[in-house]
């Protein structure tokens, strides 16, 4: 398995986010850190809450770019 890449939206999004959406996210804004530079995967029950809570800042394609389509093919069609 590759290297999980960098997460530019993510970080972005992180800049300006309140306590209340990172919450959302049901982690820790370190985990979502390491997400976003690329230490860790997101897995795909995070991508989707990651998602939800960015109100589509950062999507799950954003999250996951290798393997995205296999995870949720409804979206690749």
């Amino acid at each position: 398995m590759s290297k999980p890449e960098k997460c530019v939206p993510l970080l972005n999004w992180m800049r300006q986010a309140s306590a209340k959406e990172i919450e959302k996210t049901g982690t820790t804004i370190g985990m979502l850190r390491q997400i976003a530079h690329g230490h860790r995967a997101a897995s795909a029950k995070r991508a989707v809450l990651i998602e939800i809570a960015s109100a589509g800042q950062v999507t799950r394609q954003d999250l996951r770019p290798n393997d995205w389509p296999e995870v949720w093919p409804e979206l690749a069609a």
